[in-house]
């Protein structure tokens, strides 16, 4: 269940289809096991389109020539960066714009963006830039990129100051999602994306969230049935509020940040180094649950958010493996309050200079609140950095 003023229409679903409802810039997000092989045919591309496939060294070095042999007649071109949140950058950026013009691809071209968050972001960014916009295809290879990044057509780089600080909006022609991929991805970044489905659930959807208590162990085993289902719950929550709040406006998409004003300012104290994405939205998520925790005496909408409560929610995390504490690789420079408060000032999503939390109302809703005590914020920084 969503908590927001404003109704949101229903996704429409056709098959293993969501469709994202944008008027003349609507798409379909296909999920299908074994969907990567056929994409050449799925995408509906021209057969004189010119293709530039963005992709990273790891996920290249699985998958890159399945995708070329699907998208065999077609003149494509690849563009291989290093892995990690650091290729989101302004040279790397710079130097996609240059390959593209090298290549001599025009206005007419596609940008296919093949990996996990950070390939999304950075191709999207430069299809959305590269003469004043071209085509986009996003092809998530990552858990949490298919559950959220490839949806929404959010788009960015990093700076040193924070995270997805320069950026743009551009949807993409067409979001293609094969679950099966995921037997090559990594454990610890399957569990990262579980941190983002965590997020949707605790966040945005009751029943999920009671689906993720029953079927954790299956979740767990990579189970393709739970996955499938999953990933097209978690695409038809954010399709839907795209559908509504595609630029960010009303404040209703707002609500997919659950967790991310306090992981955000983690990340960038970490120097984008040590947590991955998903794992800092777990700590965000557990530290959003504590602040409203903390409110709960003071402002009646957090009524609901009781010690049962949170260790319901806490059990979940744990069940699924997800980290609940910060490591022992912390850059002592910045994981101090001040750098951390100042960096939530700075976020994006701040109002005013002041920091905007999403937090639970109740097990599957949330709000958004722009005016919480700075030492409500500091004392649960404190319990974070103390453990």
């Amino acid at each position: 269940m969503i908590s927001h003023h404003t109704s949101i229409p229903p996704a429409s679903t056709d098959g293993d289809a969501v469709t994202v409802r944008l008027g003349r810039r609507s798409y379909p997000i296909r999920i299908a096991p074994g969907l990567l092989p056929r994409v050449g045919q799925a995408a509906g591309l021209d057969p004189t389109s010119k293709i530039a496939v963005v992709s990273d060294k790891n996920v290249a070095g699985i998958y890159l020539d399945r995708l070329k042999k699907a998208l065999r007649g077609f003149r494509v071109e690849t563009f291989v960066v290093p892995p990690g949140e650091k290729s989101k950058s302004i040279p790397r950026l710079v130097e996609l714009w240059n390959g593209f013009l090298t290549k001599r691809f025009g206005r007419d071209m596609t940008v296919i963006a093949l990996g996990g968050g950070m390939v999304g972001d950075l191709a999207g960014f430069a299809a959305a830039t590269f003469m004043r916009g071209v085509r986009l295809i996003q092809i998530p290879t990552t858990l949490l990129a298919m559950v959220d990044s490839s949806v929404g057509g959010k788009t960015a780089i990093d700076l040193d100051g924070g995270k997805n600080l320069v950026g743009a909006f551009h949807q993409p022609a067409a979001v293609f999602i094969d679950p099966t991929v995921l037997a090559t991805l990594p454990p610890r970044q399957y569990r990262a994306g579980l941190g983002e489905v965590v997020k949707y659930a605790a966040a945005l959807d009751k029943n999920l969230f009671i689906r993720l208590e029953r079927r954790s162990e299956a979740l767990n085993g990579c189970d393709p049935e739970i996955l499938t289902y999953v990933i097209t719950a978690c695409c038809r929550i954010k399709s839907r509020i795209v559908a509504r709040d595609e630029l960010d406006t009303l404040g209703l998409r707002a609500l997919l940040n659950y967790g991310h004003t306090f992981a955000h300012a983690y990340e960038t104290a970490d120097d984008f180094d040590s947590l991955l994405h998903g794992e800092a939205v777990t700590l965000g998520v557990i530290d959003a649950l504590r602040l409203a925790e903390r409110l709960r005496e003071k402002d009646p909408r957090f009524a609901a958010i009781t010690p049962k409560l949170v260790d319901r929610q806490l059990a979940l995390i744990r069940s699924l493996g997800l980290i609940e504490q910060l490591g022992p690789e912390r850059h002592a420079g910045r994981w101090n309050l001040r750098f951390l408060m100042g960096s939530m000032r700075r976020d994006k999503k701040s109002v005013a200079g002041r920091a905007r939390f999403v937090l639970p109302t109740e097990l599957g809703k949330s709000t958004v609140v722009s005016q919480v005590d700075p030492e409500d914020v500091r004392q649960v920084l404190r319990r974070r950095l103390a453990r």
